[in-house]
């Protein structure tokens, strides 16, 4: 069984390679991003969720507390 890492911030910069070298070493990755339009690359991967992460929303915080 794969284990499952969940990493921030990964549109760019650390996060984006991060998330890029764990999902090559085969493990399921759950991943927040501010804006998903700007990481379609994350789409296509069928052991990767990507979820909208906005701390400034109300809305996002609230989904991000009921998943961790």
């Amino acid at each position: 069984m794969a284990q499952t890492v969940h990493i921030t911030g990964c549109s760019s910069g650390f996060g984006k390679v991060t998330t890029q070298t764990f999902q090559d070493a085969g493990w399921n990755v759950v991943a927040t991003v501010r804006a998903p339009e700007r990481a379609p690359e994350f789409a296509d991967h069928d052991r990767m969720l990507v979820f909208k992460l906005d701390c400034p929303s109300r809305t996002a915080m609230r989904v991000s507390v009921r998943c961790s």
